[in-house]
């Protein structure tokens, strides 16, 4: 299982990954209640699929999720879409839904681990 424990340490080290190639301005609001250090709202400009923290600013859209869902997300153990439908995610509008999943889609995990 993975946890994501700093936004600006996951963006800063995804700055040359490419999310799918999508262009908007989103702010992440996240939950953590087990580090609360981790919570907050971070606010992501994603150019071409180039993704980096900026300050406060205008945003297009904006994501809702607990860091446990988010972890997830990153790492493409389960779809935005799901999250969404699940009630695990909120999106402040709709119509970015697509987008915002094709921004985050990544391929699953493989667990070579023999238990």
């Amino acid at each position: 299982m993975y946890r994501m424990i700093s936004v600006p340490r996951l963006f800063e080290v995804l700055e040359n990954h490419s999310f799918g190639n999508e262009t908007c301005r989103l702010r992440l609001d996240l939950t953590d209640t087990f580090f609360p250090e981790n919570a907050g709202s971070y606010f992501l400009s994603v150019h071409k699929g180039r993704a980096r923290l900026m300050q406060k600013d205008h945003v297009d859209v904006t994501l809702g999720i607990d860091v446990a869902e988010f972890s997830s997300l990153v790492v493409g153990a389960v779809r935005l879409r799901n999250l969404a439908a699940y009630g695990l995610a909120t999106i402040s509008d709709a119509a970015y839904l697509d987008q915002l999943d094709h921004l985050f889609l990544a391929p699953e995990p493989i667990c070579l681990t023999a238990f």
